[in-house]
C-alpha cells in the first residue's frame, strides 16, 4: 500500500536531516575529544551539519546546481566531505548490487539511478535528472539533459514537477529518467508520466506500475504528496 501523503508544508525531510545531524555531531565530537589531531574531523563535522540544515530547510539550491548539471564551485569546497561519502556509495551500489542499473517501465521510458558513463542505453535521447547533489553524469554529453534538482526523500516545486512530467511525456524518443537511485524521487516523475499518457487511471495505479518493473522504488511522504497535488491540478 502506498504511504499516506504527507501534511501540507515544506518540501523537506526531518528523519533524513536527524541521521546528518548525528553523524556531524559523532564528527565534531571526534574533532574536539581527539585534539589536536582530531581537528581534520571539523571539516567533515562542519559539511554534514549543512546538509542536515539543507533536508531540514528543505533547500534544494544547497549546491548551487546549475541548468547543466555542473555543481556551483562556491558550494564545493565546503561539501566535499559529504559528496565523497556519497560517491562511495554510489560506487559500492554499482559494484555489488544486483538491481539492474535501470528498468524499462514503457519501451521509451526507463526508470534507474544515476548511470555511468558507460551505462546509459545508446537509444535514449533524453537523460532527465532529479539529483540536487550530485553533478550530471558523464552520460549526460551523449542524449539531451534536463535538470530539476531535488534532496533525496523530497521532491522538487509543484509547477517544475509539472512541466518536467509534461516534457517527459511528449518526448518523442527515449527517455531515461534518474536520482541517485532510482527508487524515489525518479518514480515519482515516471509515475506522473504514466498518468499523463493515459497508461495509468491515477497515481497508486501507475505506482504499482513503477514497482512491478523496479521492485525497490518507493516513494516517500512528501514524494506522494506532490503527485496528488498534481493529480488535483490536473483536474481542475
Amino acid at each position: 500500500m502506498p504511504e499516506a501523503p504527507a501534511p501540507p508544508g515544506a518540501s523537506r525531510s526531518v528523519p533524513i536531516a536527524v541521521g546528518w545531524s548525528v553523524l556531524a555531531a559523532l564528527c565534531g565530537l571526534g574533532a574536539v575529544t581527539a585534539w589536536p589531531f582530531g581537528v581534520v574531523l571539523g571539516w567533515p563535522a562542519a559539511s554534514l551539519a549543512l546538509v542536515a540544515l539543507a533536508y531540514l530547510r528543505g533547500d534544494a539550491h544547497l549546491f548551487g546546481k546549475r541548468p547543466d548539471g555542473a555543481l556551483g564551485w562556491r558550494a564545493r569546497p565546503h561539501h566535499w566531505p559529504y559528496l565523497g561519502l556519497t560517491l562511495g556509495i554510489l560506487r559500492l551500489v554499482r559494484r555489488f548490487s544486483r538491481e539492474p542499473v535501470y528498468h524499462a517501465i514503457l519501451p521509451d521510458l526507463l526508470l534507474g539511478r544515476r548511470p555511468g558513463a558507460r551505462e546509459l542505453p545508446p537509444e535514449t535521447t533524453l537523460l532527465v535528472d532529479l539529483t540536487a547533489e550530485l553533478s550530471a553524469p558523464l552520460a549526460a554529453r551523449v542524449a539531451a539533459y534536463t535538470s530539476v534538482p531535488a534532496l533525496d526523500g523530497t521532491a522538487p516545486p509543484l509547477d517544475a514537477f509539472t512541466e518536467l512530467v509534461e516534457r517527459v511525456a511528449a518526448h518523442e524518443g527515449t527517455a531515461y529518467v534518474h536520482c541517485a537511485f532510482g527508487h524515489g524521487r525518479s518514480a515519482c516523475v515516471v509515475a506522473a508520466v504514466l498518468v499523463l499518457r493515459g497508461r495509468a487511471r491515477d497515481a497508486a495505479e501507475a505506482f504499482a506500475l513503477v514497482k512491478r518493473e523496479r521492485p525497490f522504488a518507493r516513494m516517500s511522504p512528501t514524494q506522494w504528496q506532490l503527485l496528488r497535488a498534481w493529480e488535483a491540478r490536473r483536474k481542475r
